[in-house]
């Protein structure tokens, strides 16, 4: 199984098709197979004289670009695990990763670099090497403590490619820390095997020419799956840095890119945009949208392009997909894969009945296409892992047609005076308001236990929100105990960078504040509810 390895699959392209583009960036940078190949290899040996072993962590800090993707081959040729850190994270939350990862040697490019000594100082670490890409001079030899800066365009320039074993099936190909959407972020080890087995799900939709638009970082999965597809296929990879609603369909149009993955949140924000006369003169074929948007047909229509979509996580290997784009409605996440086995389970474990809500539950019949564990946290690993069974901590329903409908995550789902309420489906009709651009639902602390919930709103641009009035619409669309206390509207929430998810820890965190709106208290006659127009 040593040919499910990335590093495998870009030598046989780069010997069939050496001279065929395979990483292309928006800023007009490209590489064939054959030069990320030689690029890997060089990175690989620059890996080598700096003591790496095969099985060590490697802290990677680079934007979405083909250095980040040929460093992590070159990691990948020596058996040892790339980490790839959020290029916005800083202060603690940098220094606490950093010490989390165990490294001793980091790449990272010359803006981020500041930030990561910063965030060293003073720090109890292990962190002795900093490769620098692209840096100046002057900041290469600039004093940095007994952190070691170099040059990684020097180093680079000295070292010689040499061909190397395959790494196996089996190894380590990255660690790539959790969203940390409803908690403390974990790193998830995430076996080569696990990689190939996520890509398989949809590889029967890809075709060779391709063309494939990646503006995710590479320290989420949505950055590096794209890489394996593309080296499947023989496709091309074009790369832009972030994701950018302005700039989307002119990058796809101007790089004839023919398939993207697309987050329901970053659908969402095309969809949401003004109409064009040349929506549809696109040349995508198909998208991965996850989750489904309720504007599914209406997307499909305007862009002109086929959807199909599967739940997975970063510990998984997309255990449901749809039927390629014969969607069963706009809901469904899609049916269980051959090779997997998934239930739907109460606190204890025991099944569920058709139709009721449970925890997900998956196991997979082959070894290795699952994660291999939480890096240093064997008493997660063994909680997620308890039974014999990996929890997702994601509720789901599933129909009669092995059809499976997400609910919420377990964590964000809201118990009050005895009712457990999904977030999701609260959300649903709040979004429904035509002033609400997106909302999120989150418990509170209750006077007297249990919870209180708080709508977080993010208003469309130039309307005005009335707390009372829209608490007045969504009495007429849901059940009384859902109806929420508290209304927060709010400029922004807070997201993770990758997949643009609201961190509804943060969320929570924040609890009521003096800009929250109270139902209770607005019953009384001096209350006034405040009147917020979107920005």
């Amino acid at each position: 199984m040593h040919d499910v390895t990335l590093p495998c699959l870009l030598n046989a392209r780069a010997r069939s098709n050496p001279a065929d583009v395979f990483l292309e960036e928006v800023t007009g940078r490209k590489l064939t197979f054959a030069e990320v190949e030689h690029a890997a290899l060089l990175w690989a040996e620059v890996f080598r004289q700096q003591g790496v072993n095969p099985g060590d962590t490697v802290l990677t800090m680079l934007p979405s670009t083909t250095e980040a993707v040929c460093a992590w081959l070159g990691l990948g040729w020596m058996r040892a695990i790339d980490v790839g850190v959020n290029v916005e994270f800083h202060g603690v939350f940098l220094r606490d990763l950093i010490a989390d990862s165990g490294a001793g040697v980091m790449v990272a490019h010359h803006r981020y670099v500041p930030q990561i000594l910063e965030a060293q100082n003073g720090a109890d670490r292990r962190l002795h090497t900093l490769i620098v890409v692209d840096g100046p001079d002057d900041q290469i030899a600039a004093a940095a403590g007994d952190i070691k800066l170099l040059s990684a365009g020097d180093l680079l320039a000295k070292a010689t490619a040499q061909q190397l074993p395959f790494p196996h099936h089996y190894d380590i190909a990255c660690l790539i820390y959790t969203s940390g959407t409803t908690g403390r972020a974990k790193g998830v080890l995430i076996p080569w095997a696990q990689i190939h087995a996520t890509c398989m799900g949809s590889m029967d939709m890809y075709e060779r020419g391709d063309a494939y638009y990646s503006p995710f970082p590479m320290n989420h999965t949505s950055g590096r799956l794209p890489v394996l597809f593309m080296a499947y296929v023989g496709g091309r990879l074009v790369m832009r840095e972030r994701f950018s609603a302005a700039e989307f369909w002119d990058d796809v149009r101007r790089f004839q890119c023919t398939t993207t993955s697309m987050p329901g949140t970053i659908a969402g924000m095309l969809y949401a945009r003004p109409p064009q006369p040349d929506d549809r003169n696109n040349p995508l074929r198909f998208v991965s949208m996850i989750p489904l948007i309720p504007q599914l047909d209406a997307f499909r229509r305007r862009f002109g392009v086929e959807v199909r979509t599967m739940f997975n996580q970063t510990e998984l290997s997309s255990p449901l997909v749809s039927n390629g784009t014969n969607l069963v409605d706009n809901r469904s996440c899609g049916r269980a894969r051959s090779g997997y086995q998934i239930r739907l389970v109460d606190e204890h474990d025991e099944e569920v009945p058709t139709g009721e809500t449970g925890e997900m539950i998956v196991r997979s019949d082959r070894p290795w296409e699952l994660m291999a564990g939480y890096h240093g946290r064997p008493d997660a690993t063994a909680e997620a892992w308890r039974n014999g069974w990996f929890h997702t901590g994601d509720l789901f329903t599933c129909d009669r047609d092995g059809n499976f409908y997400y609910v919420d995550r377990r964590k964000d789902s809201i118990r009050r005076r005895g009712e457990n309420i999904s977030s999701v489906e609260l959300e649903a009709q709040v979004n429904a308001h035509p002033a609400v651009l997106e909302s999120a639902a989150v418990g509170v602390p209750a006077e007297l236990g249990e919870e209180e919930i708080k709508l977080v709103i993010l208003p469309r641009p130039g309307s005005v929100i009335d707390p009372a009035e829209l608490i007045a619409f969504l009495m007429s669309r849901i059940p009384r105990f859902m109806v929420p206390r508290y209304v927060e509207i709010v400029q922004e929430l807070p997201r993770t960078p990758a997949m643009q998810r609201v961190q509804k820890v943060r969320l929570r965190e924040m609890g009521v504040t003096p800009q929250t709106w109270d139902r209770t208290a607005a019953t009384q006659p001096e209350a006034h509810p405040p009147r917020t127009t979107g920005s």
